[in-house]
C-alpha cells in the first residue's frame, strides 16, 4: 500500500473539538490555539452548509455583493466550515503600523 493512501485511510474524517470557531489559521499554529484555548465556551455561529461546492482553489470568481461587487480574483483559500472564501488582493484587512 502507497504512504499517502495509508496515511488518507487512517486520517479519516477529522473532526474540531466541540465549540472550535474556525478561522483563517490552520487548527496548530499559535494564532488559533490563542482563539480557542481550553476550556473557553464560544457561541456557535449559525452556518447553512453548502450542499454542493463548485469553488475549488485556483478558480477566477467575481465578487457579487459588498465594497469590492464587480471585482475578479483568485481564489487561494476556501473554508467550508464557515463557507469563506479567500481571493488574493481582495478579502484583505490592511492596518497601519507604526513604528
Amino acid at each position: 500500500m502507497r504512504l499517502a493512501a495509508l496515511l488518507l485511510a487512517a486520517a479519516g474524517k477529522v473532526t474540531a473539538p466541540p465549540g472550535y470557531r474556525q478561522g483563517t489559521s490552520r487548527p496548530w499554529t499559535l494564532a488559533a490555539q490563542r482563539r480557542n484555548p481550553p476550556g473557553r465556551h464560544r457561541r456557535k455561529v449559525p452556518v447553512e452548509p453548502v450542499a454542493e461546492w463548485m469553488v475549488l482553489r485556483g478558480d477566477t470568481v467575481e465578487i457579487l455583493k459588498g465594497k469590492d461587487a464587480g471585482k475578479q480574483g483568485k481564489v487561494s483559500q476556501v473554508i467550508r466550515a464557515r463557507n469563506w472564501v479567500i481571493l488574493e488582493g481582495l478579502n484583505t484587512h490592511y492596518r497601519y503600523i507604526g513604528k
